[in-house]
């Protein structure tokens, strides 16, 4: 029989635990009216299937939350005089990212159920986080796909930041208004800035050099997902938390493990783009192959060109460093923290929709230690979309 490595070890321990989070869940899931396709044993026996069940799932919910705020997007244009111009101009800039607002809104809403929040209370921050930093945020994603087709530039982080500036003070006549204000404002700000700083410094190889921990602190480390450290701090502060710190962490953790499952997911697209990730790291540290594969990377994204022969070659040195495997029990380490006080803070009854979020984190690392940490064909997963016409904004 194959002796499994730590890593796999880890792993199953962490998908097939009988404690508290797997309690906590099927529990939730019954209380909540056990919805199909949803269960736990779902999401360790066909992960996939869970994962589109999930996302159908929530969908349903939070889209007609959406369309309120997306209502108000004409309205904010002609608002806010000093961005007309550009806005106009650029509209379809907006409407073509509204297909995957929802998604990036849904750890705020999911948690807002979580504590006691009705939708309706935190309407005025969903549209700041919308237009200030879902939107951006999207666009920017997709500017690191296409770097060298990019429209992305300068000018655009400061009409970013122009309406982060005009959102927060519109959101700041809400209730709780100045703290959510201060949320959006701190969060979004970093944001833009690690735009910047990934774009002009994204091709040093001395970033290869970082240590895991440094590459997972706020400071050096993970750059996107933060609509998670948004999102729940929000909900906490709408509810009233007296331990909003604490709430904070969560979504910052959230964060990391998201961001380290797309690096997973993602490692070949990486390597043409120009992007160090977890799993780079992790594979140049290796004493006998990091520094050949330190080598092979600075070469590849000096010429900004990469050979079938460079492809074959980084991809041996992923799998023989472990670094898919590696990356994915840091992912569950981290997810583990975030369950373990989402079942002692948060009643079983009341978190299901949490559950959910956290079960789609769950979902991919299972699908890829399943499937040899290489990710399913396309057309097998669930992509979903935002296609309502409301008011002329969409298309």
């Amino acid at each position: 029989m194959e002796k499994k490595d730590a890593n796999s070890s880890f792993l199953e321990s962490f998908f097939f635990s009988d404690g508290d989070w797997r309690e906590c869940y099927e529990l939730s899931f019954s209380l909540y009216g056990s919805p199909k396709g949803l269960s736990y044993k779902e999401l360790l026996d066909n992960p996939v299937s869970y994962d589109s069940n999930v996302y159908r799932f929530l969908e349903a919910i939070f889209n007609p939350i959406i369309e309120k705020a997306q209502r108000n997007f004409l309205d904010m244009i002609e608002e806010t005089t000093e961005l007309n111009v550009r806005l106009v101009q650029d509209e379809l800039l907006f409407k073509a990212n509204w297909q995957s607002v929802w998604k990036q809104c849904s750890p705020f809403l999911g948690f807002c159920s979580a504590f006691g929040v009705q939708y309706e209370r935190g309407i005025d921050f969903l549209f700041s986080f919308i237009f200030s930093q879902a939107i951006p945020a999207t666009e920017f994603d997709s500017a690191l796909d296409d770097l060298e087709h990019s429209t992305l530039s300068g000018e655009w982080v400061g009409v970013f930041a122009c309406v982060l500036n005009s959102c927060s003070l519109k959101l700041e006549a809400s209730p709780f208004g100045l703290d959510l204000s201060k949320c959006i404002r701190r969060n979004s700000i970093d944001m833009y800035s690690r735009m910047v700083n990934d774009v002009s410094a994204r091709r040093v190889t001395s970033r290869l050099k970082q240590s895991v921990d440094q590459y997972l602190s706020k400071d050096n480390g993970v750059r996107a997902s933060v609509f998670f450290s948004i999102g729940v701090e929000a909900a906490a502060i709408l509810a009233g938390k007296s331990d909003i710190s604490r709430w904070r962490q969560v979504g910052a953790e959230l964060s990391k493990v998201r961001q380290i499952n797309d690096e997973i997911l993602d490692f070949e697209e990486d390597l043409h783009i120009g992007s160090v990730t977890l799993p780079m790291i992790i594979a140049a540290q290796n004493p006998d192959y990091g520094e050949e594969f330190g080598t092979l990377l600075s070469g590849i994204w000096e010429r900004k060109h990469v050979t079938d022969f460079e492809k074959e070659h980084y991809g041996k040195f992923i799998d023989e460093t472990k670094a898919l495997p590696s990356a994915g029990s840091l992912s569950a380490g981290i997810l583990a923290g975030v369950v373990n006080t989402v079942c002692s803070e948060i009643k079983p009854e009341d978190a299901f929709l949490v559950y959910c979020l956290i079960g789609l984190r769950i979902g991919v690392l299972r699908r890829l230690y399943l499937n040899g940490w290489r990710d399913v064909e396309k057309s097998m997963l669930y992509i979903p979309t935002y296609n309502h016409v409301s008011d002329g904004v969409t298309k």
